[in-house]
């Protein structure tokens, strides 16, 4: 197989830049962003894919020309002793599978063909169709930082102990250890393909040597199992490679940008399977991405050379590179898939191309595919309790509202407060209880924060029903006339910032409402529906404070209040300013308009004279 040759274990040198810098900043002031990123060199050819077993030649040349930062190895490349650690460890999490019920493009819930499970550093999400999946960890210390330096001087007895002390079982705790230990593997791996791509640059004229390359320090991996019994009538046909997708035509979203992505690839065949996967091979298929049409339908192209995720039309959309805009004739590739291959996506590969796995013969196929999440040198999690202790003072086991000292910091961390509560609710809190009661059984590492996560909402409610009592008592009592104009003016900062936040949060409830409603859950088990979270079912006079009714009343009474307090306009400061830039912009345009037809007018009896 052809693929690029293994090197040393060192690690290529970072470019010289400013140490005070992050990689990812360095890699934005050097590179830009994925949206920046051109395209690669086109291929000309009259055929729609290549495969190397037909086309080794032209497969070849296309590959160095369009697929440089694509590279694989073979399973007899890859020790023995990695092979036996990846097939133990996907056995040994028998149990943490589950299908997620995913919601694409925010419109119907649908649910996977495979079942997954995420693991990564303590505390990491990731973001998948709309449906936020929880990790397990893969280390035991629970420390805001990258786990690939933690676990040196702890023993293997002590890891084990404090695994089994968030919850887990000692079989799930080994297999989630040994899980780090083979992604600690990967991320030498990749920077040994990443020093020969650096390599490789630096022995082409027509690439920068000192280029900057992206991160492959991995945080988190989804593991998935397609377990055979799926029906393949139910898989895609793609219009372009006559064979059916396990996963369709996409780009990984949610992740930094020029990062690598690692994804070991693992069949379990018994008997009459194991000649079928002979002849009936699994395979990675790649294409290079094409901007959405400037007119008519923004669909993927059924060419193979569009772009069949949303997330790709968007980057596309909001391009500012020039060759974007240009049609590439570049043929897809497909790379056969033994059972044990490892493949990378180096670099920025994901910007500019798209991947979807053929499915082959009907077997227990177990896939991990290693991504550096963004935002990874803090988890989510961490990032967002360092929030709730910023504006949620925690004292003994009572939470309580930090006071800022003057009027426009108040201004300030109610805005952040309120933008914390809808995040904890929306983003989190009902992302957790959607998932079901055998989701919530199976992540216990995750038990402690979504309870911290719920105090923290209910006290920033409370907070917030006080503020809401207290200015309908000032919106009764105020004397306009009389009242200070710098007080008036942060009054009315608090009036915006709540009027803001709630109108938001009705747009956030109609959509969960809706999302909630949809006849999919009806099919799962009753144990895989959504949870009621006692933060949202009805509780006596506590049943309406999340309801859309409940927020539509006090959003009017927002308005009203601050009608009656600030001479009857009940309008933001934000709304306002549309209206005056609205009004602005149709009097310009009948200006225009009225401009175009007095010159229409000047012309045409400048015509009629001569013709006279």
């Amino acid at each position: 197989m052809a693929k690029k040759k293994k090197q040393s274990s060192s690690a290529p040198a970072p470019a010289s830049s400013s140490s005070s810098l992050s990689l990812a900043s360095q890699l934005r002031r050097d590179r830009g962003t994925s949206d920046s990123t051109p395209l690669p060199p086109v291929f000309p050819s009259d055929k729609p894919f290549l495969t190397l077993a037909k086309d080794k030649q032209l497969f070849h040349d296309c590959w160095q020309t369009s697929y440089t930062n694509f590279c694989w190895e073979s399973p007899e490349d890859i020790d023995t002793a990695i092979h036996d650690s990846y097939q133990h460890c996907f056995a040994a999490l028998e149990g943490l599978y589950l299908y997620d019920a995913v919601q694409p493009g925010g419109q119907r819930v649908s649910s996977t063909f495979v079942k997954r499970t995420l693991i990564g550093n303590p505390g990491s999400t990731y973001k998948y169709l709309g449906l936020r999946l929880f990790s397990h960890p893969w280390s035991w210390n629970d420390s805001d930082s990258d786990s690939s330096n933690i676990d040196s001087t702890a023993t293997a007895s002590t890891k084990l102990q404090q695994m089994m002390a968030y919850g887990y079982s000692q079989q799930h705790a080994k297999a989630l250890l040994q899980m780090g230990d083979l992604n600690q593997i990967v991320i030498q791996k990749t920077k040994q393909q990443l020093k020969q791509l650096k390599s490789n640059q630096s022995n082409n004229n027509n690439n920068n040597p000192s280029k900057l390359l992206g991160s492959c320090h991995y945080s988190l991996t989804l593991v998935n199992r397609m377990d055979p019994s799926v029906d393949k009538k139910d898989l895609k046909r793609d219009a372009t490679i006559p064979q059916k997708t396990s996963v369709s035509w996409h780009k990984d979203s949610g992740l930094q940008d020029f990062s690598s992505i690692a994804v070991y690839h693992q069949l379990v065949s018994s008997g009459a399977n194991q000649e079928l996967s002979h002849t009936k091979p699994w395979s990675v298929a790649l294409r290079v991405s094409a901007p959405p049409p400037t007119t008519g339908n923004s669909s993927g192209s059924s060419s193979g050379s569009g772009s069949g995720s949303s997330a790709t039309k968007k980057k596309d959309k909001n391009s500012t590179t020039s060759n974007k805009s240009t049609s590439t004739t570049t043929p897809a590739l497909v790379i056969p898939l033994p059972s044990g291959a490892l493949y990378y996506l180096l670099d920025d590969f994901n910007h500019q191309h798209d991947h979807a796995v053929l499915a082959g013969a009907r077997q227990l196929r177990y896939s991990s595919t290693h991504r550096v999440a963004r935002g990874s040198g803090h988890s989510p999690w961490h990032t967002l309790q360092a929030s709730c202790q910023r504006l949620v003072l925690q004292q003994n086991n009572d939470v309580t509202v930090s006071k800022p000292p003057s009027q426009s910091q108040n201004v300030k961390q109610l805005r952040a407060q309120q933008q914390l509560w809808t995040e904890l609710e929306f983003e989190w809190i009902r992302q957790w209880y959607l998932q079901g009661q055998d989701h919530a059984d199976l992540h216990a590492y995750w038990h402690t924060p979504i309870a911290y996560m719920e105090q923290c909402w209910t006290t920033i409610h409370e907070s917030t029903m006080t503020l809401l009592a207290t200015l309908e008592k000032e919106s009764q009592v105020t004397n306009n006339k009389t009242a200070s104009s710098s007080n008036n003016n942060n009054n009315e900062d608090l009036y915006d910032v709540l009027i803001e936040a709630y109108q938001e949060r009705l747009v956030w409830k109609d959509k969960w409402d809706r999302r909630l409603a949809d006849p999919l859950y009806l099919t799962l088990a009753p144990t895989a529906r959504p949870m009621p979270c006692a933060l949202f079912v009805d509780q006596g006079e506590t049943s309406t404070k999340t309801t859309k009714s409940s927020i539509a009343t006090i959003l009017s009474n927002l308005r009203h209040w601050k009608k009656r307090q600030f001479a009857g306009d009940s309008k933001t400061k934000k709304e306002k300013r549309k209206v005056a830039s609205n009004w602005e912009a149709m009097m310009k345009s009948s200006a225009t308009t009225n401009t175009t037809s007095s010159s229409s007018k000047t012309t045409t009896s400048k015509k009629q004279k001569k013709r006279r």
